[in-house]
């Protein structure tokens, strides 16, 4: 039988056996191959296909020609012999005489395409093909230890993001929804929405990612890796806005995680575990009013038919704008059956810590507790004119000191309530009937609280339930104090800060923060591990036009983010490479 058909049998041979003995230990007989546990492949066909690419029939025969003289091989494939043999390929073969003749030495450059074209297959068995050598007996499947099979770590400090495309990058992103005030109007599923999340599966395209895109429409550019058994560490953020917002809300954490896919992608980098950029959808709540919904949805903590059900102001639901724009994805929403491995976020501050000290990052280390109430008073309708001011049941003047009130609870030391740092803010108000010579009969106050702590929540929230019950009953009203949502306080997984920390310190930054605001990362948190980066804003402005992060602090928040993945990466292969 001739050699080249010899080859074929045994190399499919090869993979035949693997795709059925995946549970085969690791190790080797000295002579074999080492096999390691892997998932059936079926890659026999594209073994074939390139070995039944053409092998000059007496190809072996004229490389082993012994003396001088020139074989004359009559070559059907791409290689060609020691001699003139005929084939499609223009590569010499490397001859080596044993004889007083010389041999013919060329390139040897069919075996290495056959080399090249076998690599992707053999790594599914663990081997590798051997250097070229003098002879063909040498050219065997020589097996390798299994602490080879892997490509060495990647040194963190080695690779460079690159600041102009990262900020040439961010400033596509805001393409679609961008106002003639500078900042940015892209609610969730908006058209213009639509239009970024092409972009965003476009461009992420470019750097070798598939895409899963899940029940709420949460998209998923996935790079693979090498071990792509793990669910991939993902870098998430979202790319929807407040409808007076600015540029970098959610968009500089998308723009931060593309630039690592970029910086891996020119340099050839190959992961540990796969790597997947996260848009999340509706993180704003600004639209269909719930905050972080897909992520919360993924998380389990939203039901997906409640989330689906959520309609805007226009009596829209989220599942009929994710139908529109083609979002509604097949693949659940759910970390039980759409899993990953981490989850890093970059996000700017949204506060003016950082700017006060002039750093560019910090890194966050969990985010304080929230809650959310709606307060509704019911009072009488009257005329003004006519009504005694004594004799009124005004649910407007009570809302307005219940508004007051909040924000006393908050600041005033002589309360225990006033000395912790807490937060109250009234930003949502609906009155009717809304009409001018009319005394208010109902009045709906939305109130956002916010503690360091979820023991510090407890008693900022019974100082409102006391004071707004006591104002309740000054102004002769009924009320009703509605709990909304909580997102409990939480700390952020160590691991990962410290990745983060050893990442930050080589570009001079050592700023630590607890961020006041909710983020897709709360509810990543509860399931897998979590950590943040913020960015330095100018003054601290968010959800405005005029928010604005500096190049430089663009820049230095994807380099603090490439570093902090590829040490965490290197973690988890060491961690599942001594488990093996």
């Amino acid at each position: 039988m001739r050699f080249s058909t010899l080859l074929s049998f045994g190399v499919v041979g090869i993979v035949a056996v693997h795709a059925v003995a995946v549970a085969v230990p690791f190790g080797n007989d000295g002579d074999g191959l080492a096999v390691r546990e892997a998932a059936p492949v079926a890659v026999a066909e594209p073994i074939a296909e390139a070995l039944g690419a053409g092998v000059s029939d007496d190809f072996v025969e004229k490389r082993q020609a012994k003396g001088k003289g020139k074989g004359k091989g009559k070559g059907k494939g791409q290689g060609k012999g020691q001699g003139k043999g005929k084939g499609n390929g223009k590569g010499k073969g490397q001859g080596n005489g044993n004889g007083k003749g010389k041999g013919n030495k060329g390139k040897g450059k069919y075996f290495n395409l056959l080399s090249r074209r076998l690599q992707p297959w053999l790594r599914h068995v663990n081997c590798t093909w051997a250097p070229l050598q003098p002879s063909i007996e040498q050219h065997v499947l020589k097996p390798r230890p299994y602490q080879s099979t892997m490509r060495p770590p990647i040194d963190p400090s080695s690779l460079r993001t690159s600041s102009t495309r990262t900020n040439a990058t961010l400033a596509a992103a805001c393409t679609w929804g961008s106002t003639a005030s500078g900042g940015m109007n892209r609610v969730a599923l908006n058209a213009d929405d639509k239009l970024a999340r092409d972009w965003f599966v476009s461009e992420t395209s470019k750097f070798g990612c598939s895409h899963k895109i899940d029940q709420m429409g949460n998209i998923f550019a996935i790079r693979p890796g090498q071990n792509n058994h793990l669910p991939p560490i993902a870098i998430g953020s979202h790319l929807d806005t407040q409808p007076t917002g600015g540029k970098y809300d959610g968009i500089l954490g998308i723009t931060c995680g593309m630039e690592v896919l970029a910086t891996l992608h020119e340099n050839s980098v190959e992961t540990y575990a796969p790597l997947a950029v996260v848009n999340w959808t509706n993180e704003e709540g600004a639209r269909f009013p719930q905050a972080m919904q897909s992520s919360g949805v993924w998380a389990g903590e939203i039901s997906l038919e409640s989330a689906w059900g959520l309609k805007d102001d226009d009596g829209i639901s989220v599942k009929e704008e994710l139908e529109k724009t083609g979002y509604l994805g097949e693949t659940p929403c759910s970390f039980k059956k759409n899993p990953l491995l981490a989850h890093f976020e970059v996000h700017i501050e949204q506060g003016p810590l950082l700017d006060r000290a002039e750093r560019s990052i910090a890194v966050v280390r969990g985010v304080e507790s929230i809650k959310w109430y709606y307060v509704t008073l019911l009072g009488r309708e009257g005329h003004a004119g006519s009504t005694p001011m004594n004799e009124r049941k005004d649910a407007l003047l009570g809302a307005s000191k219940i508004i007051a009130a909040a924000n006393n609870i908050v600041t005033d030391e002589r309360l225990e309530s006033g000395r912790l740092g807490a937060r109250a803010t009234v930003a949502w108000i609906q009155s009717s009937p809304q009409s001018l010579n009319t005394i208010a009969g109902k009045v709906k106050i939305g109130l956002d609280l916010r503690c360091m702590t979820d023991e510090h929540m407890s008693v900022v929230v019974a100082e409102c339930k006391k004071q707004f019950e006591k104002i309740r009953n000054e102004c002769h009203l009924d009320m009703v104090m509605e709990h909304k949502w909580t997102s409990k306080e939480i700390q952020f997984d160590e691991t990962m800060k410290e990745c983060i920390r050893s990442s930050a310190k080589r570009e001079g930054c050592d700023m630590e923060l607890v961020s006041h605001i909710g983020h897709d990362s709360v509810y990543t948190s509860k399931i897998i591990p979590t950590a943040m980066i913020f960015a330095r804003c100018k003054d601290g402005i968010s959800h405005h036009p005029a928010e604005f992060c500096r190049e430089e602090d663009v820049a230095t928040s994807a380099q603090v983010l490439l570093g902090a993945y590829l040490r965490y990466d290197q973690q988890i292969r060491e961690k599942y490479e001594k488990s093996v």
